[in-house]
């Protein structure tokens, strides 16, 4: 729903309309370690509003508006298809935030 280096937002009508972030998608491509090397992954989900970070760099961020937008659902952890891969978890915590 949003690329990366790009804040997304989706408007009441449904229209997608982007900016890009400070950093450009190369830029956050290197910070990602190398093969071998765990990253670390924080996806805040405020609201309307989620952001999704690795090695403290924040590589996408989504506003959905949309009537269509999702409210609640279940957490999965994706994998791409397209080429062999291994993908591995460790440390997953689960915070939910307070609301005022």
């Amino acid at each position: 729903m949003s690329k990366v280096g790009f804040r997304t937002t989706w408007n009441a009508d449904n229209q997608r309309s982007e900016e890009p972030l400070a950093k450009t998608a190369a830029e956050i491509k290197a910070a990602i370690r190398p093969v071998g090397e765990w990253n670390d992954a924080v996806v805040v989900a405020a609201g309307r509003r989620i952001t999704s970070s690795i090695n403290g760099h924040v590589t996408t961020e989504l506003v959905d508006d949309s009537p269509k937008a999702c409210k609640d659902g279940v957490i999965g952890l994706q994998m791409h298809g397209g080429c062999t891969m291994t993908l591995q978890f460790k440390d997953i915590a689960i915070r939910f935030l307070e609301t005022p």
